[in-house]
């Protein structure tokens, strides 16, 4: 697809799930999924395995079925550190490209349900500081939010999001999830008390193990059963 936001032809992949030739006539609700820094589009497929994973979820009847949308995350040229301002600059740039760029382009060439209550994202290290950010800036656009690994720090919050308490209870879900050995679970923690000093409610979950892969498909087997779902307790 083209990216104005970039300037340049960029690259996704699009699950769709195995019904999905078969119901022509029907329409889904979208997951837009991030991979982490250092890593490209084919991260959550090649190492993330998310087809096999919901795959097996929707014939379970655990999931429901849905589209994922995959695209490439490096829109800054480095990855600036999750502590800095810089890194909030990457961000709203990303924020930027999925919602004027991504979106249109996957609700345009697929069948996809286009309301709050239909989309979700998530993501892993780099790709969760960047779906908190989007989300945290587009509650208009998203009701369903995981976080696997990741955080945004205090300082950004007040200076981007400093009348978030009330906007944040409109989501169906937020989720975070960390493994206790993991570089980043202090910050996670962090994030997370923002939100207890605040009275905002969320789910969590900690794992054993450290910032890997097999955490972040943990973290997405959890939330795949849990997004579209009317089961979530508000604040």
């Amino acid at each position: 697809f083209h990216s104005d936001v970039c300037n340049e032809d960029r690259r996704m992949y699009v699950y769709t799930p195995a019904e999905y030739e078969q119901n022509p006539g029907k329409r889904y609700p979208v997951l837009y999924l991030q991979h982490g820094g250092g890593e490209d589009e084919t991260g959550w497929i090649y190492q993330g395995h998310a087809d096999v994973i919901l795959d097996n979820l929707i014939a379970a009847g655990k999931a429901e079925p849905m589209i994922v949308v995959m695209p490439y995350g490096n829109v800054f040229g480095s990855t600036p550190s999750p502590t800095t301002l810089a890194a909030a600059k990457m961000y709203q740039k990303f924020e930027q490209e999925l919602t004027e760029c991504v979106m249109p382009f996957v609700e345009k060439n697929f069948r996809t349900k286009n309301n709050r209550e239909s989309r979700a994202i998530g993501g892993f290290s780099r790709g969760g500081g960047q779906s908190l950010f989007t989300v945290y800036s587009n509650f208009d656009k998203f009701s369903w939010l995981a976080s696997y690994s990741a955080y945004l720090t205090p300082e950004v919050m007040d200076i981007y999001f400093p009348d978030l308490q009330n906007d944040i209870k409109s989501l169906d879900l937020m989720w975070f999830g960390v493994g206790t050995s993991d570089f980043l679970y202090q910050n996670v923690l962090d994030h997370q008390a923002y939100f207890d000093q605040k009275g905002i409610s969320y789910e969590k979950m900690f794992t054993e193990g450290g910032h890997t892969w097999m955490n972040a498909r943990t973290y997405l087997a959890e939330t795949l059963q849990k997004f579209f779902k009317q089961h979530i307790i508000r604040s």
